[in-house]
């Protein structure tokens, strides 16, 4: 069975913000989960929002993540485009992975020229750089590209 995890971000009264991962496990474990969760934070730390993992992981290999950086909803990545091959290879795009209820899966914003089915096959070529609550200036940076 696939395991899930959920992202959840918080802000505080002057404006920084923290993320935590708890998996289901973790989740359901807990009586009164939002209310340890605040005391364990501080009360001053509001939830902003949540999102779920993908149950995928990018190209990064690194000792902060050896097999890879977990892909959430709401994460900008960048991957090769195959749709614009040139002499030095593929370009780079951006997209958002998203949840779309209606179909029951996640999605890649952004990506006009490449094929879905493909896409997850090659997903251990993309790259997570950032997400759209911490990092949203990486969205215009894409777009004015």
């Amino acid at each position: 069975m696939r395991e899930y995890k959920f992202r959840y971000r918080f802000k505080n009264h002057i404006g920084e913000t923290c993320s935590l991962v708890l998996s289901m496990e973790q989740i359901e474990g807990s009586k009164d989960f939002y209310t340890s969760l605040r005391q364990s934070l501080g009360f001053e730390w509001e939830l902003q929002g949540r999102d779920e993992w993908t149950g995928l992981r990018d190209s990064k290999r690194t000792k902060e993540y050896p097999n890879g950086q977990e892909i959430y909803e709401g994460d900008i990545i960048q991957f090769p485009d195959p749709c614009t091959r040139s002499q030095s290879g593929y370009e780079l795009s951006t997209g958002v992975i998203e949840w779309h209820a209606d179909e029951a899966k996640f999605d890649v914003t952004g990506r006009e020229s490449v094929d879905l089915e493909t896409f997850w096959e090659d997903i251990d070529m993309a790259e997570v750089i950032g997400n759209i609550h911490e990092h949203p200036h990486l969205l215009e940076e894409a777009k004015s590209q």
